[in-house]
C-alpha cells in the first residue's frame, strides 16, 4: 500500500482554502486585469476537462482510480491525455488551482501552487511511480523517458 497520508482531492481542497484565506487576509490585486476573470474561468474549464479525460482513460482500461491503491492497477495507461502528461489528473487539479491567481489577481496565492506541486511530487507522484516501475518495469521506464511528469 502507498505510504500516502492525505488523498489528492483533500490536498487540492486544502490548497483551494489556503488560496481563499490568502485572498481574504492579504489583499493584493497587483495582477488584476480585465480579462483575468475570463482566464480564471477558462482555466477551471481546462483543468476540469483534463481531469475528466484522464478519468475516462482509466475507466476505459478498467483500472483503479484510487490513489491509495496504485498496486491495484490492472493496465498501464499511456493513451489519450497520458501521451502528454504522466499525471493529467493532478495537472488538472493544478490548473484549477491556478485559476484564482487570474480571477482575483492576487500574486501571493502563487505560494500555495508551489506547495501543491512540491507535496504532490514528494508524497503522491514519486511513490506511485515507484509502484508503476515495479509493476510495469521496462514499459514504464520507456514511458517515463518520453512523457514529462506534469507537462
Amino acid at each position: 500500500m502507498l505510504k500516502l497520508k492525505i488523498p489528492p482531492v483533500v490536498v487540492f481542497l486544502i490548497c483551494l482554502g489556503l488560496i481563499w484565506v490568502i485572498h481574504q487576509f492579504i489583499p493584493n490585486q497587483s495582477f488584476l486585469f480585465k480579462a483575468g476573470k475570463f482566464i480564471g474561468i477558462g482555466l477551471v474549464i481546462l483543468g476540469g476537462s483534463i481531469g475528466v479525460l484522464a478519468v475516462i482513460e482509466f475507466a476505459q482500461k478498467s483500472t483503479t482510480l484510487n490513489p491509495h491503491r496504485p498496486e491495484n492497477t490492472k493496465e498501464f495507461v499511456q493513451s489519450g491525455v497520458y501521451k502528454f502528461s504522466r499525471n493529467p489528473m493532478y495537472l488538472g487539479l493544478l490548473i484549477v488551482l491556478i485559476s484564482p491567481v487570474f480571477y482575483w489577481g492576487n500574486l501571493f496565492t502563487i505560494v500555495v501552487l508551489l506547495l501543491f506541486i512540491w507535496y504532490m511530487n514528494e508524497f503522491q507522484i514519486k511513490p506511485e511511480e515507484e509502484i508503476m516501475e515495479q509493476k510495469f518495469r521496462d514499459e514504464f521506464l520507456e514511458y517515463r523517458k518520453e512523457v514529462r511528469r506534469w507537462v
